[in-house]
């Protein structure tokens, strides 16, 4: 009995510093994160006392982190990462920013970069550069991948950002992106439609409703039986306050009874329109920025300034 009394001693001292080897650890961690937190705002502070100042809208000196999760898992991504050597409007660093550029991708993923090296110029104030990712094979749903990407400015300070990209794909064979830069005029939504066939919703001939067609099927139809099948059908929704669509755009002129409008000043300017995508196919489509400085690159912000509601037919 004794014995056992002694057992369950022992046995209680070792929980009690196990406990305590788990508390000491989690409180380390908390102190070494603290700590490097404490010693970035410090350094940013005195490379801001020396007028020094490089951000990004998508990176940070901490790490920021991003979830892309409308990729198709075939075609090309791409993602826009910014920079600046401004503070704000009024403050910005009086000499060019030289920086590098460093990337690494999951295994499941290839990834190129459009430059290596860049320069912030004082006259632009920003500078940018783009990352494409393709899958190495076929990309099954469900699974993930990871590009981390940094920028490190080496004149006339060092500071590094980087950001971190989480990614996943939809069971929708449908994807969109929004390319844009601060100071350009004007924003590009690119979308894509990676279904490889039709799909009947009204039927005809010896077609039922929900019957599947291959693309080389269906380009045999005629134009009445090519109207009751659909590949994807795209509703786009935006603020024309804030961008303006390209109105010689073929899919809006091909759908303008559709189209909604928004009266502004006096004037009715479009702020929704819909249109059917053919499978295996993509679309570019121009809006105009009120105000040129914002960067409405999508995925890098975290909502697209343009709402796009799809109706696409899954393989």
């Amino acid at each position: 009995m004794e014995s056992k009394r002694k057992r369950l001693k022992i046995n209680n001292r070792i929980k009690l510093v196990l406990v305590i080897v788990a508390i000491l650890i989690v409180a380390l961690s908390l102190v070494i994160t603290l700590g490097r937190y404490v010693y970035l705002m410090y350094r940013n502070h005195v490379l801001e006392s020396q007028g020094f100042y490089f951000n990004s809208s998508v990176m940070s000196d901490i790490g920021a982190n991003h979830s892309i999760n409308n990729w198709d898992g075939v075609s090309a991504y791409k993602i826009t990462i910014d920079v600046n050597n401004k503070k704000n409007d009024l403050l910005s660093t009086k000499t060019d920013i030289q920086y590098d550029i460093k990337f690494e991708c999951s295994e499941n993923i290839r990834c190129t970069v459009s430059k290596t090296e860049g320069t912030i110029r004082t006259a632009t104030k920003t500078d940018s550069f783009i990352i494409t990712f393709y899958p190495q094979d076929q990309f099954e749903y469900n699974q993930t991948a990871e590009v981390k990407v940094s920028a490190t400015s080496n004149y006339p300070y060092v500071k590094e950002l980087s950001a971190t990209y989480n990614i996943t794909i939809t069971t929708s064979k449908f994807s969109y992106v929004i390319t844009d830069h601060p100071n350009d005029k004007y924003l590009t939504l690119e979308l894509i439609n990676s279904a490889t066939y039709y799909e009947v919703k009204e039927a005809f001939g010896s077609y039922d409703i929900g019957d599947k067609i291959s693309i080389d099927d269906y380009n045999q139809l005629s134009a009445d039986d090519k109207s009751k099948c659909y590949s994807a059908n795209v509703t786009l929704n935006f603020d024309p306050n804030v961008i303006l669509l390209d109105m010689t755009e073929n899919n809006y002129l091909n759908n303008k009874d559709t189209a909604k409008t928004e009266e502004i000043d006096g004037h009715n300017y479009v702020n929704e329109f819909g249109f059917g995508m053919e499978a295996s196919s993509s679309a570019k489509i121009i809006f105009y920025k009120n105000d040129s400085t914002q960067d409405y690159s999508y995925p890098g912000n975290d909502n697209s300034i343009i709402e796009v509601t799809v109706d696409s037919v899954e393989e």
